[in-house]
C-alpha cells in the first residue's frame, strides 16, 4: 500500500481496509469487489459493482503528530481520483490519525458548500475568499468535491482493528464464536499485507461472496427495514451514532418529516421528542438521521446531557483541525459555531440527545438559516408546551415484527404477550428476546420470572434508578439479564471465562455511555477471543451494543448494573480506571498522541465527576482532571472548559480529608502551576501570576520534591516570568527569573527537562532584550543537556538572534547557516515556528547593525543582504509548507519594512524610506484583514506610518532639562583607578528614573545621580562609594544593608579581567588604598544594586572595549535577602560573564574599613546624591 513506508504506516492503512471490507456489504449493497492497491497509487483500496464502476476509492495515511494535511494536498489527490473515476460514480474517502491544517478545514467547508449548491459558478465564487489562493479551485472540482469525504483523527491502527472485531460482532448472527471474529480479522491483517505486494491488478482484486460465511450471510440478506445509505450526495454526518437494529416507528418519523417541512412562524425550525427512558427517543433521531441524510447537507449529533456537554461540542468544532486556538467566551463561541455551519450548507440537522428540562438550551442555539433542530428529553411538558412528539410505546404489531426477527420459532401469540408484558418499551422488547434467545427460557417461563421481579422491585423503593417508578416494568426486565450475567460469573471458574461479561459489563457501567473504546472497557482483563465472546455474549442479551466500531450501553442499563454491585467493588474499580486514564493521559501527553487521547477525555471526565459525587475523591481524582484538562486545552483549544476543570481539582485538593489525599499541599501547588499555564494562555494575566505565585509559594515551603515535584516548581516560575513579560512588570521578571535559577542550580534536574525550561527562560528574556542574561541561559541549556541542546533548533536561533543582536552579526550569520530547514513532512506548528524563528533572526541583524552603528562600526551590505534572504527563506518556507493566512505572512513584509528602514538609517545605497512605508501598509492591511490589528506589531505599524518624515529615531527629548545640578567634587578616599569615569549626562539620569516602575523610582534615580556625579572624576573607592550610596537611601526612607561581595568578571573564554582587589576582603592597605567590593541590599525595593561596579571604569583606558562592561550598575531584584544569598547570582555584560558571590564572614572586615573611612566627605556625598536623586524623581511626570 502507498503512504508512509513505515510499519506503523501500513498497519493503519491494513486495518482501515480491514474495517472497511467488513462494512462494505452494509455500506454497499451493489458492491461486487474489493481491491487492495487500486490501479492508481494514490488509491489504497477500492469498491467496485458488478459492472467494474467504482462506489468507493480510498486512501489511509499516517502522519507523525502534531503534523497535519493541508489543502492542496488532499486537492491533489482529489483530482488523481477524479481520473481514476471519469463517470463520477464513486465516493473518495480520504482517511488519517493526523488533522488537517486549516487550508484542509477551508477545503473541507468547500466540499460541504458543494454539496449544498448545484450550481458550480455559484460555488466557485462563494468560495473564493474562504479558500487560500494556493488551492486554486475551479468549476471543474465542483462535482468533483461533491463526492470527497474527509475523514480524519480516526486512531490509531490497534483501535481501527478493535472496531472491526466489534463490527464483526454487530454485523454477524448473535451465535457467532469469538474465536471467529479473532481469527477471521488476523487472517485478514496478513492477507492483506499479501495482496497489496502482488503487482497483478487481479491477485489483489476479490469478490466479495468470497469472504468468510459470516460477512457472505450478512451480505445476502439485509434486514427488509435496513437503513439504504445513499449515493455520493449524502449529507455529511458528524458522530451521528448508527441506525443498524432500529425497527419499526414509521408513524413517528413521518411526523417528525412533517413538522420539519412547515415553516415555523419565527426562528429555527425545531422539534422536541420527549418520552420515558428507554422509550426510543434517541433511536427515532438516529433512525430519522440516516433515514432522511439526503434531505440534509449536514447532520450533527450533540450530546446534551449538561450545557457543559453542549458548549464542549461547540467548542471541538471551532477548535477541530486547528494547531492554534484563541480563548473566547460561551458567547463568541456560539458565533463562530453559527458561521461555521453556514458554511456547511443550507439544509442542516441539529441533534440534541437527552437534553433535561428548556433551560438547559436557553442561549446555546447557534443563529443558522435553514438548520433544522431535534431534541430528545424527558421533559413531556416539554414538548406538549412546544407542540413536539410525544414518542409513546410501539405498537404491539411493529413491537411483534421486531421480537419475531429475534425468535423466530415462537407464536405470534407468544410475541404478543412477551412484548405486552413489557409494555411494547423498545429497550424492555430488546432485554426480553434477548433474555430469551440467550437462554431459550420458555416464554412462560419468562414472563412469571418478570413479574416475580418486578414486584420485587417495586417493595425495593431504594432500588429502582432514576426516580423512575413508572419503569419498574423496563427496570425489571434489564434486572433479570443483568442478573443472569452475574449469576454465570459467580458460579463459574476463573479458567472458564464466564466471568469476563460480567467483569466487561461492570467496567461499561463505570464509563461515559457512548463510545466505549475496547481497550478501556477491557482494562485488567485477558485480551484476545475471550474477549469477544464476553462482547457477543453481552450483545446477546442486548446489555452492550457494539456500534461504529465501539460499544454503547444505555444509561438506564448502567444506573441498575451499578445499583446492585458492591459499592466497594465500584470504588474500587473507579479507582483503577482513575490511576489508568491518568497513565494513559500522561502518554499520549508525551508522544503526542492526541487521537487516542481523544477518545480518553469524555470517559475521563466522566469517572472524575462520578468518583467526586460518590463523596471517594482522592488524589487520582485531582491528578485525573488535571490531566484530562491538558488534554481537552491540547487537542480542543477549549481552555475555558480545562480552567473548569482544573478549579474543580483544586476544590477537592483544597476539602479532602488527610485520609483522601496524602499530601494536598502538592497536589494543589501542582494543579495551581496548570492553571497559571492555562490562564496565561488566555491572556489573564494578572490572574495566571496569582496563581503561578501560590504554586511555587506552596512547593518552596515543602520539605522535599521528587523529579515530578520539581517539574511543577520550575514551571510554577516559567509561569510567573510570562504573565510578567507580559504585562511589562521588569522587576518582577528579574525576581521570577532569580528564583527560576535558584531551583535549576540547587535541584537535580532531568536534562530534558532542564532543556525545556532553559528554552523558556531564554525567549523571555530575548522578548525584554536582556542579552547578557539570554545568552548565558544559553550556555547553561547546553552545558545541562549537551546532546540535545546540539539538535535544538529554537535553542539554536535564539543563540543567533541574542548574537546579532548585540552585533556579533558574521557569528549570528554561522549559527543560522548551519540550521537545517524541517523535513518535507514535518507537523505545520513546526514549519510555522521554524520560519518565525528565520524572521526574527532577520530583525535581529538588523538590530545589531544599528548597535553597530553607535559605536562607529560599519555595518557591511552583505550582512542585511543576508537579512532579507533569511526573510525571503521564511516567506517560502510559509507559501510551500503551511497555506498561511494573512495573519502569518503579515509578519513578513512588517519585516522588509524595518529591513529597508535600517537601511536608510545606515546610508546604504540601497535604502529606501518609501519602499519601507509601503510594505509596512501592505503589513498593516494584512493584519487588520486576519482581524489582528491589534496584534504588537500591527500597533507598531500604524505607529510607524503616522511618523513625521524627519529621523527621530535618535534626538533626546525637548521634555528632559538637559542642565543638571553642579557636579560634587569628589575626595580622597582611598580609591585605585588611574582613569577618569566617563561623563554621563543628566538627562539621562531623568530618563532612567522615568524609565522604570514607581516603586523602584527612588532607587533608580539614586543610581542616575550617582553616574552623574561620579562622571569625568577619578573614581573614589568601593567602600566609601557605597557607605554614601546607602546613606542616601536611608535618607529618602529606604532601608538597607551593605553586603561584602567577591566579583570576578571574565571573557568567554574564562580568562579574568585583571580586578584582583574586588575578590578579596574589604581592608585598608598601608598606603590608605581601601581594597575588597561592596553591595548593597534594598529591602523596600526588592533589590539588590552594585553602584561600585561604575569604579571599574577607572582601571581601564579610555579606549579600552572593557568599559562598557562597567557602563551601568547592575541591580538583581529578589523576593527577599536570603534568596539571593543561597545562590551565586551572575549575569553577562557585552559578552563578559559578572558572577557575584556574596561573604557574611567578611562583614567584621567590612566595619573595620568603614571606621577608618572620613565620615564626614561620605556625609556630604550622600546629602548631595539624596537631593539629586529627589530632583531627578520630581523631573518625572
Amino acid at each position: 500500500m502507498g503512504g508512509v513506508d513505515t510499519a506503523r504506516g501500513m498497519s493503519f492503512q491494513t486495518a482501515c481496509a480491514i474495517l472497511q471490507l467488513i462494512r462494505t456489504p452494509e455500506e454497499y449493497p451493489e458492491a461486487e469487489t474489493f481491491r487492495v492497491e487500486g490501479a492508481d497509487e494514490a488509491i489504497d483500496f477500492e469498491v467496485r459493482d458488478a459492472q467494474g464502476r467504482p462506489l468507493l476509492l480510498a486512501q489511509a495515511k499516517t502522519r507523525v503528530e502534531p503534523g497535519s494535511w493541508s489543502g492542496p494536498e488532499l486537492i491533489r489527490l482529489a483530482r488523481r481520483w477524479g481520473s481514476a473515476d471519469p463517470e463520477g460514480t464513486a465516493v473518495l474517502r480520504f482517511l488519517s490519525d493526523a488533522p488537517v491544517h486549516s487550508s484542509g478545514h477551508a477545503l473541507r467547508n468547500a466540499v460541504a458548500r458543494a454539496r449544498a449548491m448545484p450550481d458550480p459558478d455559484e460555488w466557485l465564487a462563494e468560495c473564493k475568499e474562504g479558500v487560500p489562493v494556493s488551492i486554486r479551485l475551479s468549476v471543474n472540482d465542483h462535482a468533483l468535491l461533491r463526492r470527497l469525504e474527509i475523514d480524519t483523527r480516526i486512531g490509531p491502527w490497534e483501535q481501527v482493528l478493535d472496531q472491526a472485531r466489534l463490527e464483526l460482532l454487530r454485523l454477524s448472527s448473535v451465535a457467532v464464536a469469538a474465536e471467529d471474529i479473532d481469527s477471521t480479522v488476523n487472517a485478514l491483517f496478513v492477507k492483506m499485507f499479501q495482496w497489496s505486494g502482488d503487482h497483478l491488478l487481479a491477485r489483489r482484486t476479490f469478490r466479495l461472496a468470497e469472504l468468510p460465511s459470516l460477512l457472505r450471510g450478512r451480505h445476502s440478506t439485509p434486514a427488509a427495514d435496513a437503513v439504504k445509505l445513499p449515493g455520493p450526495g449524502r449529507a455529511l454526518f458528524r458522530e451521528v451514532p448508527s441506525a443498524a437494529g432500529v425497527r419499526g416507528r414509521s408513524k413517528e418519523l413521518t411526523t417528525l418529516r412533517e413538522r420539519f417541512s412547515v415553516e415555523p412562524d419565527s426562528g429555527t425550525p425545531r422539534v422536541v421528542v420527549s418520552g420515558l427512558g428507554g422509550i426510543g427517543k434517541s433511536s427515532i433521531a438516529r433512525l430519522y438521521a440516516h433515514r432522511h441524510r439526503d434531505h440534509y447537507d449536514f447532520v450533527w449529533w450533540i450530546p446534551s446531557d449538561t450545557r457543559e456537554d453542549v458548549v464542549a461540542a461547540y467548542r471541538r468544532m471551532v477548535a477541530e483541525e486547528r494547531q492554534d486556538t484563541e480563548p473566547a467566551t460561551d458567547v463568541e463561541i456560539i458565533a463562530q459555531v453559527g458561521l461555521r455551519l453556514a458554511h456547511l450548507g443550507s439544509r442542516l440537522l441539529l441533534v440534541y440527545d437527552n437534553v433535561a428540562d428548556r433551560e438547559q438550551l436557553q442561549g446555546l442555539l447557534p443563529t443558522c438559516e435553514g438548520a433544522h433542530v431535534l431534541v430528545t428529553t424527558r421533559d413531556s411538558a416539554w414538548a406538549a408546551a412546544d407542540g413536539g412528539l410525544v414518542v409513546e410505546r410501539m405498537t404491539t404489531e411493529e413491537a411483534t415484527a421486531w421480537a419475531a426477527e429475534r425468535l423466530p420459532h415462537l407464536s405470534e401469540s407468544e410475541l404478543s404477550a412477551l412484548v405486552n408484558a413489557v409494555e411494547c418499551i423498545p429497550l424492555g422488547i430488546a432485554q426480553a428476546v434477548g433474555y430469551i434467545a440467550a437462554t431459550q427460557c420458555p416464554v412462560g417461563v419468562y414472563l412469571a420470572e418478570l413479574a416475580d421481579c418486578r414486584a420485587k422491585l417495586l417493595d425495593d423503593r431504594g432500588f429502582v434508578p432514576l426516580d423512575y417508578r413508572e419503569g419498574a416494568t423496563l427496570t425489571a426486565a434489564v434486572t433479570l439479564s443483568v442478573k443472569r450475567v452475574l449469576d454465570q460469573a459467580l458460579h463459574s471458574s476463573d479458567n472458564g471465562g464466564q466471568h469476563l461479561p460480567a467483569a466487561l459489563l461492570a467496567r461499561c457501567a463505570l464509563l461515559a455511555p457512548d463510545f466505549i473504546p475496547l481497550h478501556l472497557a477491557t482494562l485488567d482483563l485477558p485480551t484476545g477471543s475471550a474477549v469477544y465472546r464476553a462482547v457477543a455474549e453481552l450483545r446477546r442479551f442486548s446489555l452492550v451494543d457494539p456500534r461504529d466500531g465501539f460499544l454503547a450501553i444505555h444509561r438506564i442499563v448502567q444506573e441498575i448494573i451499578r445499583a446492585m454491585m458492591d459499592i466497594e467493588a465500584v470504588k474500587a474499580m473507579q479507582g483503577r480506571f482513575q490511576y489508568e486514564l491518568v497513565k494513559r493521559l500522561v502518554d499520549c501527553q508525551k508522544q503526542h498522541s492526541w487521537a487516542e487521547a481523544a477518545t480518553l477525555i469524555e470517559h475521563a471526565v466522566h469517572v472524575a465527576h462520578r468518583v467526586t459525587s460518590s463523596g471517594h475523591a482522592d488524589a487520582n481524582t485531582v491528578a485525573l482532571l488535571a490531566n484530562v484538562a491538558g488534554a481537552i486545552s491540547n487537542i480542543h483549544g477549549d481552555l475555558a472548559r480545562s480552567e473548569g476543570l482544573l478549579r474543580e481539582a483544586l476544590t477537592i485538593a483544597e476539602h479532602a480529608s488527610g485520609e483522601a489525599i496524602d499530601d494536598p499541599v502538592y497536589r494543589r501547588a501542582a494543579t495551581m502551576t496548570t492553571l497559571a499555564q492555562c490562564l496565561i494562555n488566555q491572556s489573564r494575566f494578572d490572574e495566571g501570576a496569582q496563581a503561578a505565585r501560590i504554586a511555587w509559594t506552596l512547593l518552596e515551603g515543602m520539605d522535599a520534591l521528587d523529579a515530578d515535584g520539581v517539574e511543577h516548581l520550575l514551571w510554577a516560575h516559567v509561569s510567573d516570568m510570562r504573565a510578567a513579560v507580559a504585562t511589562d512588570r521588569f522587576a518582577d521578571i528579574a525576581r521570577a527569573n532569580a528564583r527560576l535559577e535558584a531551583v535549576l542550580q540547587r535541584e537535580d534536574v532531568t536534562p530534558s527537562t532542564a532543556l525545556g525550561i532553559r528554552l523558556e527562560q531564554v525567549q523571555s528574556l530575548v522578548w525584554i532584550q536582556n542579552w547578557d542574561d539570554a545568552a548565558m541561559a544559553i550556555d547553561q541549556a547546553r552545558a545541562a543537556a549537551p546532546a540535545d541542546a546540539e539538535t535544538s533548533t529554537e535553542l539554536r536561533f535564539l543563540d543567533a538572534i541574542v548574537k546579532a543582536s548585540t552585533g556579533r552579526l558574521e557569528e549570528a550569520l554561522a549559527v543560522t547557516a548551519g540550521i537545517p530547514e524541517p523535513a518535507e513532512r514535518a507537523a505545520v506548528n513546526i514549519m510555522r515556528h521554524h520560519a518565525d524563528h528565520m524572521v526574527e533572526a532577520a530583525h535581529a541583524l538588523m538590530v545589531g547593525s544599528l548597535h553597530r552603528q553607535k559605536k562607529g562600526i560599519l555595518t557591511e551590505a552583505w550582512i542585511l543582504h543576508a537579512a532579507g534572504l533569511l526573510i525571503d527563506q521564511a516567506e517560502a518556507l510559509l507559501v510551500a509548507h503551511t497555506e498561511a493566512g494573512p495573519d502569518v505572512l503579515a509578519q513578513v513584509p512588517h519585516r522588509r519594512a524595518v529591513l529597508a528602514w535600517t537601511r536608510h538609517l545606515l546610508g546604504h545605497p540601497d535604502g529606501d524610506l518609501e519602499l519601507s512605508r509601503a510594505l509596512m501598509r501592505e503589513s498593516l492591511k494584512l493584519f487588520e484583514a486576519a482581524g489582528q490589528g491589534h496584534v504588537p506589531l500591527a500597533v507598531t505599524a500604524r505607529q510607524f506610518l503616522e511618523l513625521r518624515d524627519q529621523d527621530l529615531h535618535d534626538e533626546p527629548s525637548e521634555t528632559l532639562p538637559l542642565e543638571g545640578p553642579a557636579r560634587f567634587p569628589l575626595p580622597s578616599s582611598g580609591g585605585s583607578g588611574t582613569h577618569p569615569i566617563a561623563e554621563y549626562p543628566w538627562h539621562n539620569a531623568v530618563a532612567l528614573a522615568r524609565a522604570v516602575p514607581i516603586d523602584a523610582r527612588s532607587i533608580y534615580s539614586l543610581l542616575g545621580a550617582t553616574s552623574y556625579h561620579l562622571g569625568g572624576q577619578a573614581a573614589p573607592s568601593p567602600v566609601f562609594l557605597v557607605l554614601a550610596f546607602s546613606t542616601a537611601l536611608r535618607s529618602l526612607g529606604l532601608e538597607c544593608r551593605l553586603i561584602p561581595t567577591a566579583l570576578r568578571v571574565s571573557r568567554s573564554d574564562g580568562r579574568s579581567v585583571d580586578l584582583p582587589d574586588w575578590r578579596l576582603p574589604p581592608v585598608v592597605t598601608q598606603r590608605g588604598e581601601v581594597r575588597g567590593h561592596v553591595t548593597v541590599w534594598c529591602e523596600e525595593a526588592a533589590r539588590l544594586v552594585d553602584p561600585a561596579l561604575l569604579i571599574g571604569q577607572s582601571r581601564l583606558a579610555p579606549d579600552a572595549a572593557e568599559r562598557e562592561i562597567f557602563r551601568s550598575p547592575v541591580v538583581f531584584p529578589a523576593p527577599d535577602l536570603n534568596a539571593l544569598l543561597g545562590v551565586s547570582p551572575a549575569t553577562h555584560r557585552e559578552g563578559y560573564l559578572l558572577a557575584y558571590e556574596f561573604r557574611l564572614d567578611w562583614e567584621e572586615h567590612l566595619r573595620e574599613a568603614i571606621e577608618r573611612l572620613d565620615k564626614a566627605a561620605v556625609a556630604s556625598l550622600a546629602q548631595v546624591l539624596a537631593a539629586s536623586a529627589t530632583l531627578a524623581t520630581d523631573t518625572c511626570p
